[in-house]
């Protein structure tokens, strides 16, 4: 599992409530390859794989499976800043779909001392994730026990990285009876994302950009669509590229046209770096 840097864990909420938490990501691999291997642990359906139809609204996002989920109370240490003689002790929880807790707590909560006064004395809050587990530290135990009754309750809904709703946050677990109460049109919100969201893959799918960028031998760790503007008429001027490509000594990162992504398959374009 990797840490969230570019967008560090928070919880979710609005007005006075918590609807849940996003653990925030960062740009690599582990967090650009999607989750489904996590979805299939955690019992959120895709679909009826003899049919390949997709289901959409709050179905697609719903936790069904909790058996994983494990959450534990842990007592270190850290060092203040201001006093680096003294080691202060504190109390926090562990939230996580990973077994084997107390090796989790020796490779990533001691792995990450140095973070652990920002956790500790302004809240914050530390998150792994990959495709298949994820796990998060916080001092704010009434807010973990609420996210866990949650999940042993069926009432957690996920949103992996290319979820609409809560867009750019990450992998992120909302529970659906407060977000109900805060949003209660959202499952009409929920289908209509999640339809452009086809429409989308499926005008990709007709460019077979993804065929020529192979036969090239462009390779990526990430290459994901996204509409730029919801106004226009499904138009391919509209979409753009997350582009995380290997061999970034030659290539670089960034969001690109498909124009730009075809040029990258004939050796040329914004993609390559320039030769110093």
């Amino acid at each position: 599992m990797r840490r969230c840097i570019a967008d560090r864990g928070s919880w979710v909420e609005k007005g006075d409530s918590t609807l849940g938490i996003s653990l925030g990501y960062d740009f690599c691999a582990e967090h650009e390859w999607g989750v489904r291997p996590l979805e299939e642990k955690l019992g959120v359906w895709d679909g009826d794989p003899k049919t390949e139809s997709k289901i959409f609204g709050e179905r697609r996002h719903l936790v069904t499976n909790s058996t994983s989920i494990s959450m534990k109370e842990v007592t270190t240490s850290y060092i203040k800043k201001e006093n680096k003689t003294k080691k202060t002790e504190g109390t926090l929880w562990m939230l996580t779909s990973a077994p084997d807790l107390d090796r989790l707590v020796d490779r990533y909560l001691s792995g990450f001392s140095y973070l652990l006064e920002r956790v500790f004395e302004e809240n914050e809050i530390l998150t792994f994730w990959d495709d298949s587990n994820f796990l998060v530290f916080s001092t704010e135990k009434e807010k973990m026990d609420q996210l866990y009754v949650a999940f042993k309750t069926d009432r957690i809904l996920m949103w992996p990285p290319a979820g609409e709703f809560f867009e750019g946050k990450g992998l992120t677990f909302i529970d659906k009876v407060k977000l109900n109460i805060e949003e209660p049109d959202y499952s009409n919100f929920l289908i209509e994302s999640q339809k452009d969201y086809k429409d989308l893959w499926s005008e990709v799918d007709k460019t077979h950009i993804f065929k020529k960028l192979e036969k090239a031998g462009c390779r990526f760790y990430a290459c994901s669509p996204k509409r730029l503007s919801s106004e226009s008429e499904s138009k391919l001027v509209d979409i753009r590229f997350w582009l995380n490509p290997m061999e970034q000594d030659k290539y670089n990162y960034g969001w690109y046209t498909l124009e730009e992504l075809e040029a990258w398959a004939k050796g040329e374009g914004p993609i390559l770096k320039e030769s110093e």
